[in-house]
């Protein structure tokens, strides 16, 4: 299934055919558009070809597992969240799949009501990491930006961006302030 452009797309990577139709009722009932994949070799073209916003992603599978699926999807560059699904619940399973990447981590039978709120709450913390990274940049190139106007004074005085000595800048030297006030203003 198509996203239709405004809902999240959720690809959901089971071999059970029964599980998939159920989580994909559920989370189409919830408003998410919904792509399927039986396997860990499906769930990998289908990554690259749809880019999901999400992958609900089965542990065992046949083929390639949920696990190596994981390992190879952020081996590709796919960096948005993934939920693993399995019928276990060992503690050592769940570290295992965070480590390799997972950002939840669901047991079987899953409770259809829990599973919105999974998915939207994986969703939102991605948005939120997105938004702070891209403010992040910002934030560092208005930092770079300010360090050429104000800080373009070492403090013996010389001028970092013209090479000359306090007020004697060179006629191309783009600081417009005299070396003295500049000096002043290094940090």
């Amino acid at each position: 299934m198509k996203s239709s452009g405004n809902n999240p797309k959720i690809l959901i990577a089971d071999d059970d055919r029964i599980t998939r139709s159920a989580i994909l009722m559920t989370l189409h009932h919830h408003g998410f558009d919904v792509l399927e994949a039986a396997d860990g070799d499906m769930a990998m073209a289908v990554a690259a070809n749809e880019n999901p916003d999400m992958i609900l992603l089965d542990y065992i599978m046949p083929k390639t597992d949920g696990f190596m699926t994981l390992t190879q999807l952020r081996r590709m560059g796919y960096d948005k969240p993934v939920v693993m699904l399995t019928a276990s619940d060992s503690q050592k399973l769940a570290v295992q799949c965070f480590r390799a990447g997972a950002d939840d981590f669901m047991t079987k039978p899953m409770d259809m009501d829990l599973l919105p709120v999974i998915v939207r709450r994986a969703l939102a913390y991605d948005g939120a990491k997105r938004r702070a990274t891209a403010m992040d940049h910002e934030v560092a190139a208005l930092r770079d930006a300010l360090r050429g106007l104000f800080i373009a004074v070492t403090a013996d005085g010389v001028c970092r961006l013209c090479g000359e000595e306090d007020g004697d800048h060179k006629d191309d030297c783009p600081v417009p302030l005299t070396g003295t006030v500049l000096q002043r203003m290094t940090v």
